[in-house]
């Protein structure tokens, strides 16, 4: 939804491990639905996974404003 003419759409990084796959794109389809671009710093598999990896992934990601 848009605000009396300001562009709300955002880029929006998203993260997570083995145990939110399903989480993650319920969230992923829900802010694409609103026009947002999302960008996928997660697993998408449900083999267990050491979380830090992406939580650094998409911390490198914010902090150079990618």
């Amino acid at each position: 939804m848009k605000d009396k003419g300001r562009n709300r759409d955002m880029k929006i990084g998203i993260a997570n491990d083995h145990s939110a796959v399903d989480m993650k794109n319920e969230i992923v389809e829900y802010l694409e639905s609103l026009g947002h671009e999302v960008v996928n710093y997660g697993t998408d598999s449900y083999e267990s996974c050491n979380y830090p990896e992406f939580g650094e992934k998409i911390g490198n990601a914010v902090a150079s404003m990618k």
